[in-house]
Parts: structure tokens; sequence; C-alpha cells
């Protein structure tokens, strides 16, 4: 039976509980972590630039950041899309140094050549949610504001027959990034940084009857 984890981001990679980067404020940002939980690709006017600790985000594929979202590497995406494909939408990310004294931005508010810049991360936007979760196994509790809504727990998944995607969204469970043991796998190889994994229940594949 194959094992599932629950990606997550490891708040002590840097000694401290501090975060790696912080967003400048752009058109839609407040909005942003909710839109990309809608499975229509965002669309960002201009540049997305982050403050981050050059001293510890040239080592990380997986940031910390002030966002709750998904914002990984180049090389952590081509390693989990190398498992399998999946729909994804990315953003590009500017990670600019927070030591940098000089003038940063020029008068019309664009980032200026000089400043020192990261340019190895993606916000990657997951398209599709998958069906697995079994309510019955699971433990929740129904939203009496939101109708149809449930509040996980405890969460089980099933197996589909065709094995799990390499990376993926629970339909009732969005918030949440899985991957199968197969990416955990390969990204530990790859020595892929920032990331922890965390133990989902998995209950093997059933087939329906008639």
């Amino acid at each position: 039976m194959s094992k599932v984890y629950r990606l997550e981001w490891d708040y002590d990679h840097s000694g401290d509980s501090e975060r790696d980067a912080f967003h400048y404020p752009f058109d839609g940002c407040k909005s942003l972590e909710s839109d990309l939980l809608t499975g229509k690709p965002v669309m960002v006017e201009g540049e997305i630039i982050f403050q981050a600790n050059f001293n510890v985000i040239d080592q990380i594929d997986f940031p910390l950041t002030d966002m709750r979202i998904l914002i990984m590497s180049k090389s952590m995406l081509e390693s989990i899309e190398g498992i399998s494909s999946f729909k994804y939408h990315t953003i590009p990310v500017k990670m600019i140094d927070d030591t940098y004294l000089g003038s940063r931005f020029d008068s019309n508010g664009i980032l200026k050549d000089d400043v020192p810049i990261i340019d190895k991360f993606r916000i990657v936007q997951i398209l599709e949610f998958s069906e697995l979760i079994d309510d019955e196994a699971s433990h929740f509790k129904e939203s009496k504001a939101i109708p149809g809504f449930k509040r996980y727990s405890k969460i089980v998944v099933q197996e589909p027959k065709e094995g799990f995607p390499s990376i993926f969204k629970l339909k009732n469970n969005t918030s949440k990034t899985y991957v199968p043991e197969e990416t955990k796998l390969t990204l530990e190889a790859a020595e892929i940084k920032g990331c922890i994994f965390e133990d989902v229940e998995v209950l093997p594949y059933k087939e329906e009857t008639t």
C-alpha cells in the first residue's frame, strides 16, 4: 500500500523562528492565498518581490515566508514534475537581499538593476483537486456557517486505482498539500531543502462494487 505525506515547511532550518522572506505589498496580495485555491490560474501584474535573508534563502528550496503559499525552487518543481505531470500554474518571484542598504526601487516603483536578487523561485498553483478523502474514516465537523464545508481534525485518504499524483491538494482540504512516498524519496535524494513530511493515513484501493 502506498504512503502519503502532508508537505509542510521546516520551521527550524534557520535556527530560529524567523521567516526566510517577507513580501512587498502588491495589487492582489491580500487575496492571493485564497485566490490560489480556486483552481483558476492567478494572473498578477508586475513583479512579486520578497525581502529575504540571503544567508538562508539561497540554501533553501521550499522557503518559509509570511504568506502561506507554495513557493518552490526550480529544482524542487522539476524534481516533482519528473515523477509525473500535474496541472499547475506558476508565478515568478524575486528575492532581494534584506541587508542591501542602497535604493531598491526607482521613481516608478520598479526594482533597480543593481539590487542583488535570487530568482530561482516560483509560486506554484495546483489547478486540480483530488477527491480522495475517506469521510467514514476521517474525523470532521460540518460547518454551521458554510453549508457543505467540513473542518477536518484527521484526514484519511483512499488510494486511487491509478496511484497518487506526484503532488496534490484535496477537494475539501485545499489549504494543505500532499505528496506520495515516491515524491518524498525523490526530493530527499535530490537534497531539496526546507520540507517536512508528516504521515497521513491511507486506505488501500478498493474496487467499486455494483
